[in-house]
């Protein structure tokens, strides 16, 4: 898997991120962020984003 990042952190790169529970399965969700803006909030404790391929 891809580095993951949680909610509120800095994206490194521009793209679109995949939103991934805490045990890594994907939850269909997607969020597109540009380099350097922050990761919006997720609706439940421990999901994170990845950057999709």
């Amino acid at each position: 898997m891809n580095k993951t990042y949680k909610p509120g952190e800095k994206a490194e790169q521009s793209g679109t991120y995949e939103l991934v529970n805490s045990n890594g399965s994907r939850t269909g969700m997607t969020v597109k962020v540009s380099a350097d803006d922050h990761f919006p909030p997720s609706d439940k404790k421990g999901q994170k984003y990845a950057l999709k391929k």
